[in-house]
């Protein structure tokens, strides 16, 4: 079917036997005249020209992540058309193990300099984009990658380019530094912009009780422990000595997220330093779980 697409709309040509011309068509009707798409455009599909995004950059933005380890961290990128060159900035900000918050609206690139991009990490997590991630990504026209991180090293990267809410891949739009490629020293600028957020609700406070263990011998006992609810809230369900278990079956009010993190807390004070980050990762994917299917049910809501 012959078809004309102009600034005011969609149309199509009509020839049957009692009518003929040109009639201005909705937008449902117009592309329900169009034929299908056969991934003919799929090999020219919107791709990034400009400079890649060099391995030295993306082993600054690993140095800096290396220095907070279980929260996410955010990098702003700039770029210069007339150079050809990126310009990172690290924005003042406050995260945690699955989102980070941010603000970098005060900067002030130089000339030729415009927003283009971002990149942020994922601490023992794969490279992937979030539901959150796209809804902040299809506002910010630009290159965007994640970088999934493990053991302190950049382990994968994800790249895209977003433009006007699609998401293009760009695998071949930054440089991959090598597994042995070893980490700069830290830019202390950006490390004094970033800012660990700390768990508000529940808060476990413990302290090792080194005096008594409980039966059966394979866990030890604590003393003082209490959950923090808020501020001023103390719940009294722990003893004195509380083994793990005490612990954990007090905490039927957590989401699986927070009893995550309790865990991983519980770890670190045995010394179980890389299972706690195993089980703090874990933690990181569930919280991330809970917001993409928060992201859907609100898509699904606004969609109905």
């Amino acid at each position: 079917m012959r078809s004309k697409v102009f600034e005011t709309g969609g149309y199509i040509y009509i020839d049957s036997p009692n009518a003929k011309g040109w009639h201005q068509c909705e937008p449902e009707e117009f592309f329900a005249s169009q034929r299908p798409y056969d991934t003919e455009l799929n090999k020219d599909l919107l791709k990034w020209t400009g400079a890649k995004v060099g391995k030295d950059l993306l082993l600054q933005v690993a140095a800096l992540a290396n220095c907070f380890p279980r929260m996410e961290i955010m990098v702003c990128l700039y770029y210069s058309s007339t150079e050809q060159k990126w310009l990172a900035n690290v924005p003042k900000q406050k995260g945690s193990g699955a989102h980070v918050k941010y603000d970098d609206e005060n900067f002030d690139p130089p000339k030729g300099y415009e927003f283009l991009g971002t990149i942020h990490t994922h601490p023992e997590m794969s490279a992937f984009w979030s539901c959150v991630d796209r809804n902040d990504q299809n506002r910010k026209n630009g290159l965007h990658l994640v970088l999934g991180l493990r053991n302190g090293k950049i382990n994968e990267v994800l790249c895209s380019l977003f433009y006007n809410g699609k998401q293009y891949d760009q695998p071949d739009a930054y440089e991959l530094p090598a597994a042995d490629d070893p980490l700069p020293e830290v830019n202390e600028d950006w490390k004094a912009k970033v800012t660990m957020q700390e768990l508000q609700e529940p808060k476990l406070n413990i302290v090792k009780d080194t005096t008594s263990l409980l039966e059966p011998d394979w866990y030890p006992s604590y003393s003082s422990a209490d959950f923090m609810y808020g501020s001023d809230s103390i719940s009294p369900c722990l003893s004195d000595t509380a083994s793990y278990f005490d612990v954990l079956n007090s905490a039927v009010k957590l989401d699986e997220p927070q009893l995550y993190e309790l865990c991983a807390q519980l770890l670190e004070i045995l010394g179980q330093n890389d299972l706690a980050a195993v089980v703090d990762t874990a933690a990181a994917e569930a919280f991330a779980d809970i917001v993409d299917a928060s992201c859907e049910a609100r898509h699904v809501q606004e969609s109905t």
